[in-house]
Parts: C-alpha cells; sequence; structure tokens
C-alpha cells in the first residue's frame, strides 16, 4: 500500500507520540500542542529552517524533552482531491478498499504512483451503506512538508473545524448542518460532500467571533486555529 496521505510512516506499535501541529504564514511558523487541557503555543520567526526550531524547543521544554514528536500539518484544500463515496454495507474492509483502489486510478489526473492517498470509512447500519471519503494528495508537493518519520498531512478546513470546536460551545453532532467562515469562504461539511462556496449571506455561518477566546499573544489568529486544529487529529472527519 502507498502512503497514506493522513497517516504516513506511523508505526502502530511504538509509543504514542505527543501530537504537535505546525502552521505558517509568510513570517512565522505556529507550533501549538496540548498538555493536561492547556494550549501550549510558540511562536518563531522563519528565519531559522523549521527543523532547527524544533530541535531547540524540544531542547528548551522540559514537556517536550527526550519525547518522540507526531508532526500535523495543515496542507491548503485547494491541492487535496477528493471524493465521497457510498458502499453497500455488505461491503468488507477488503472490498471497499478494492474499489476505493480503482476510483483512484481512474479518476485521478495523475498515476496512482504519484500521489499520497488517504480514506476515511464510515458504517451507518441505519442506512444500509458505508460512506467513504477518499483523499489524494501529490508527492512532488508533499515532500517539503514531511518534517520528520511521524509526519501527518491533513486539509486545513478540518484543522479549522476542530479547533473551532475546541474552543467554543457549539456541539460537534451539528458540523454536517452548520455553515462555517473560514478566510473568505463559507464551507459546509456535508455527509455527501465538501460544500465550499465564495464567502456569501448564508443563514448562521459560524465565525471566529463565536469562540470563547480573547487571543491574547496570537500573531495571527488564522495559523494559530490551524496549528490547534492540528494536534488535535484524531484521524476522523
Amino acid at each position: 500500500m502507498l502512503k497514506r496521505l493522513l497517516n504516513i510512516n506511523i508505526s502502530k506499535t511504538m509509543n504514542v507520540p505527543i501530537q504537535v501541529g505546525i502552521s505558517e504564514n509568510d513570517h512565522y511558523h505556529c507550533i501549538v500542542y496540548i498538555h493536561e487541557g492547556s494550549i501550549v503555543n510558540f511562536w518563531r520567526d522563519k528565519s531559522k529552517s523549521l527543523a532547527s526550531i524544533l530541535v531547540d524547543i524540544q531542547n528548551n521544554e522540559p514537556l517536550l524533552k527526550s519525547k518522540k514528536l507526531t508532526i500535523i500539518r495543515p496542507v491548503s484544500h485547494h491541492y487535496i482531491w477528493r471524493k465521497y463515496v457510498f458502499l453497500p454495507y455488505h461491503y468488507s474492509d477488503a472490498m471497499c478498499y478494492k474499489k476505493i483502489i480503482e476510483i483512484l486510478k481512474t479518476e485521478l489526473p495523475v498515476s496512482l504512483d504519484d500521489v499520497f492517498f488517504d480514506y476515511y470509512l464510515e458504517r451507518n447500519k441505519s442506512t444500509s451503506a458505508i460512506r467513504i471519503i477518499i483523499y489524494a494528495l501529490r508527492k512532488e508537493f508533499s515532500k517539503s512538508l514531511l518534517t520528520n518519520k511521524r509526519t501527518i498531512l491533513d486539509c486545513e478546513l478540518y484543522c479549522y473545524l476542530r479547533a473551532f470546536h475546541y474552543l467554543s460551545t457549539f456541539p460537534y453532532d451539528m458540523v454536517h448542518k452548520n455553515y462555517y467562515k473560514f478566510r473568505n469562504y463559507i464551507i459546509q461539511f456535508q455527509l455527501d460532500k465538501l460544500l465550499i462556496q465564495e464567502n456569501n449571506d448564508a443563514l448562521n455561518v459560524l465565525t471566529i467571533e463565536h469562540i470563547n477566546n480573547k487571543f491574547k499573544h496570537i500573531l495571527d489568529t488564522d495559523i494559530y486555529l490551524l496549528a490547534l486544529g492540528a494536534c488535535l487529529w484524531n484521524g476522523k472527519v
């Protein structure tokens, strides 16, 4: 199996490493992890390489010293190919995987060898169907983002979604009915598609104004939320 987009080189037999979310803009890296429910964040300018920044932080941060880190990095949704598929409930995991490979080979605009891919599978007994979301990202683009062997690449929209619900009181079980404002877009995470529209007057749009957080000492709210949502990665959509 190819390396998977959202779960690259993670050994299931090793001790669970500390999850660290990293995002960036033109000037800063934002590095976030959570310890006993408290958000710990660092801001470092980009005069140093990310690798050297992480070494410095680990050497000087007692909670991270000598720990294994899983790095989760947001990727722009523009670079991720995705497809939603519904299969019969009786399909085994092997049958689902075979179908996923067929879809990737048929519908990707590039060779399967040129991408990392992943998928999210959810069985719903009430609808007698299996819901699958397939993702693919070009290897050429992703290589520069693979910080270490335990790097996970995640769509920025899901990072934002997790951060929003972590900091707000809105129930996550309504996620598929909500509208979220992310930068200049309105996003809806529907069960059968990801709806991305230009900013409009959609009703009940959730924005960062709905988050009960004053963002003190935050240099850039967008990349802070992305790094926070990244460190909350749980492999689910």
